[in-house]
């Protein structure tokens, strides 16, 4: 059996889990209504340093919090690994602060959010950081920003499906994860989600979680690939 052919796994009972989605939300637009809009602000700035610094570390990038800071004022390191590191940094904090202002394509889970987030994150890299190597061959490969991935890779221990799938993996991706309850219209989508200027973008279901549309990013697209 194909194992990297298997739908998305959820649970079957899911209620207790959306329950705290929305709790979540809820107490985040009560804290968001106590707050002066330049705390707010301020909020949003560190939740997306963090975001960054950890999500970043789980790649095997460890990009130093400091260092994120430097690059979010043109403050580059002279070393070239160290610079890349930064400017990927700031390549993924710039491109969350669009999507907080809803300036991405909606809803999250959607193809055309996984190839607008590909496209914005790439395009802010450096060229060092936009090839890979096969798996097996070890060829280099180029990521093309905004095109889905036409090789095999392999991002950390996880082997995504093979060549050919992935014309057609991300539409049903999006609807196996979407079937029950998606949202009608992007109207709908926005009124869910936690107010931008917390740094967050969660939804009041849970089905349209921007986390896991970072990983089909990855998975589609090759970005993160490496053995």
């Amino acid at each position: 059996m194909d194992v990297s052919a298997m739908e998305p796994l959820l649970p079957e009972d899911r209620q207790e889990l959306e329950d705290l989605a929305t709790d979540l939300v809820a107490k985040a637009n009560t804290l968001a209504g106590r707050l002066h809009p330049v705390m707010r602000a301020s909020v949003g700035d560190l939740v997306r340093s963090m975001n960054c610094y950890y999500s970043n570390l789980i790649e095997g990038h460890n990009t130093l919090p400091i260092d994120i800071d430097r690059a979010l004022n043109d403050d580059l390191a002279k070393e070239p690994e160290r610079r890349n590191l930064q400017l990927e940094a700031r390549a993924h904090i710039e491109v969350q602060r669009m999507i907080d202002r809803s300036e991405a394509t909606s809803p999250a889970l959607s193809v055309d959010f996984i190839i607008w987030t590909h496209k914005n994150f790439c395009e802010r890299l450096p060229e060092e950081l936009l090839v890979v190597d096969h798996p097996t061959t070890k060829e280099k490969i180029k990521i093309v920003p905004g095109e889905l991935r036409k090789d095999h890779v392999k991002v950390g221990f996880h082997i995504p499906p093979a060549t050919g799938r992935p014309s057609h993996l991300p539409k049903a991706i999006c609807r196996r994860l979407l079937r029950e309850a998606p949202f009608e219209t992007t109207q709908d989508y926005r009124r869910c989600r936690v107010p931008p200027s917390l740094g967050l973008d969660t939804p009041v279901s849970g089905r349209q979680r921007p986390r896991d549309a970072a990983v089909l990013t990855r998975t589609l697209t090759g970005v993160g690939c490496r053995l």
